[in-house]
């Protein structure tokens, strides 16, 4: 009996924390004279920025919002002012828009690349992440040798070791794994197992698992 094992990928819906949304939540909080602080901070680090208040400029934002007329928000939001979830709702077959169906099928190396560029930030980790996943197969098993990285990229080993082991923290669990051994290893760890028997089990048993052979331990 040959012993098989993959890796599945999943659609879930969860709550990305990015850089650019930790951002957003930090400027959130701001009152008037923090955010024109804050503003004022990245002008100062970022030569290339520049300030376009239309209609001129304003010592503040509360002078500029005095300036404005009101905003009747109820008349501009309309029947959009719930914020809620809603169905949609068609009045005939005509009004459908098949565009709202289509969907899209993301792959294992799509969703590998997402994660390695939320998770690695030197260009020269996410240079030996990007040749790492590129060589991954459908399985989720690597299917290069890491020699074979540090010869071609002329990288240290312990880089491409380092980058390795970050990737295989990735979802699905225990991708990148050079055998189902090590896989295998990968989710105990993940799934906090300390048990050593189990870990023994998959280091030295897993072929007679494979062929049933475990019976003969049984009956000794």
């Amino acid at each position: 009996m040959k012993l098989g094992f993959e890796l599945t990928l999943e659609q879930t819906q969860k709550l990305v924390m990015t850089p650019q949304l930790r951002q957003a939540i930090q400027i959130l909080q701001f009152n008037n004279q923090e955010l024109l602080e804050y503003i004022d901070t990245q002008i100062e680090i970022n030569p290339l920025l520049e300030i376009d208040f239309e209609g001129g400029l304003y010592e503040s934002l509360k002078d500029k919002d005095n300036n404005q007329d009101e905003i009747d928000w109820k008349e501009y939001l309309g029947e959009y002012d719930d914020i809620s979830y809603r169905n949609f709702s068609y009045k005939n077959n005509d009004d459908i828009n098949y565009e709202n169906f289509v969907s899209t099928k993301t792959s294992l190396k799509e969703h590998l690349m997402f994660q390695l560029n939320l998770s690695l930030f030197k260009e020269e980790h996410k240079r030996i992440g990007r040749l790492i996943i590129e060589n991954i197969d459908k399985n989720g098993y690597l299917i290069t040798d890491i020699d074979e990285f540090q010869r071609s990229l002329d990288v240290d080993r312990k880089d491409v070791e380092n980058v390795l082991k970050i990737i295989q923290t990735f979802d699905p669990v225990g991708v990148g794994a050079r055998n189902i051994k090590e896989c295998l290893t990968i989710q105990l760890k993940a799934n906090k197992i300390d048990d050593p028997i189990v870990y023994k089990i998959v280091e030295n048993h897993l072929e007679d698992i494979a062929k049933i052979s475990y019976l003969k331990y049984l009956k000794s």
